[in-house]
This record gives C-alpha cells, structure tokens and sequence, in this order.
C-alpha cells in the first residue's frame, strides 16, 4: 500500500522541476520586436495601417537565428502593416498596446503566430511601399526566452548600423563621441587666447580711486606765502559770510 506522504512528496517535487520550464517559455509569436516607435496611420483615432519601428526576429526567417532557433537573425528597420476592415476594433487595440510599450525599459513583444503562412517582413526602404496583412492570433504578449535573446544581440550589436529614417538619425546622434566638458577642441586655445589679451591690455585704476586721487590733491595745502588760504576757504565759516581773503 502506498504511503500518502510519499505520493505527496513525489508530486511536489514534480511540480518544483516543471515550474521553471514554464517560466522561461514564451508563447511562439510570429514576430519578437523590441519595439521604439508605433506610428498609425492614416491617424490615431481610426487607423487602418501601423508602422512598427524597431528591432526584430520573425518566425520562419532566414538566416536562422542561434540565439533563438526556428526565427530570423535580428535585423533593424520597421514592419508595415494594414488591418482587414472587420478586424479593425482588434488591430486599434493591439496597436494602442504596442504604443503604450514603446521606446521604454519592458519594451519587448510579440504578435501574430508562428503557425501562419506569414507574419510580415522587416523593411528598410524608404518611402514604406505596400503594407503586409497584419497577424491576428491571440493577441500582444510579452515574453522571455526570446526578450532576453534580442536584448543580448542588441548589446553585441548597437544600433549604428540602423536604416531606419528617424531611428539612423537617433543612432548616429547617440553613438556619437562627446568630448568632456573643458576638454572640448578648441577650448585650450581659447583659454591662451583670454589669458593674452588680459596680459596686453593696460593696468587702469578704477575710476573711484582717481577720483579719490585728485579730490585729495586739490584738498592739499600749498606751500609758501598762501599756505593758509585754501584751508581758510573751505571752513564752516565762509558759510556764514565771513570773508577770509579767499
């Protein structure tokens, strides 16, 4: 007769092995993107096309990718897409999902299905020619197994090579090297510069002092037979009327 203890204990341990399976498992989306950037189109009350920009993986893509077998190598650019009239309530609101993700820390999704004949293509031709019939399956879902997989690629491999309009121009502005503040080109030479100019220029004393200078001088008693006379004329008395010889 079995123990129920022991049944118990077996189930359990059971259960503890398979539950990091199902963490690190992702549902096969058609398409794994670290989305930057959702544009619809032709506005964002009643859209019937999207631009997705971003990085992407797509099911069934050549050449296959080791990181995540059984979907394309990660390429940068946009998917284009153009919803069916009557799934037009479905594709607003996975596309308003998708924008509410994009260009943030958990901006990784998945879409479509890998299933269908086709999830859509990688794009990085400009002007955006004909849309692809976007995939509907069950929905935008996040994921794990492949995040971390594009996330990893991402950082072996950074957005400079981006052929995307707006996100080229971002990747270049970004990638650029910046000079630290005070060590920019130019800056020692303008310093030599001010430094040489303080050095030619003449020494002026301030005005106050000047002024001060001659204010005094002309205060100064003269020597010799006058000695007396400028200090008699400015006493208090000569504001009284007494005349001193002034």
């Amino acid at each position: 007769m079995n123990d129920p203890r022991r049944v118990f204990l077996v189930v359990a341990v059971a259960l503890g092995t398979l539950v990091p399976a199902v963490a690190s498992a992702s549902y096969p989306a058609g398409v794994w993107a670290l989305v930057e950037k959702v544009t619809p189109e032709p506005d964002a009350d009643q859209p019937n096309r999207v631009r997705i920009d971003g990085l992407f993986i797509v099911a069934k893509g050549t050449p296959d990718f080791a990181g995540y077998p059984g979907y394309s190598v990660p390429a940068y650019g946009y998917m284009y897409y153009q919803c069916a009239d009557a799934e037009l309530a479905t594709c607003k609101m996975e596309w308003a999902e998708l924008a509410t993700v994009a260009g943030g820390e958990d901006r990784c999704r998945g879409w479509g299905d890998n299933s269908l004949p086709a999830n859509g293509t990688v794009r990085t031709a400009e002007p955006q020619a004909m849309p692809d019939a976007y995939p509907i399956s069950m929905g935008v879902v996040p994921g794990f197994s492949p995040c971390n997989a594009l996330k990893e690629w991402m950082a072996e491999h950074p957005p400079e090579a981006a052929t995307s309009g707006e996100g080229r121009a971002r990747a270049r502005a970004s990638s650029r090297p910046r000079a630290p503040r005070g060590r920019r080109p130019g800056a020692r030479r303008a310093r030599r510069r001010r430094a040489r100019s303080r050095m030619a220029a003449p020494r002026r004393r301030p005005r106050r002092a000047r002024r001060g200078r001659r204010a005094g001088r002309r205060a100064r008693p003269t020597r010799g037979r006058w000695a007396g006379t400028r200090a008699a004329c400015a006493a208090p008395a000569m504001s009284r009327g007494r005349w001193r010889g002034c």
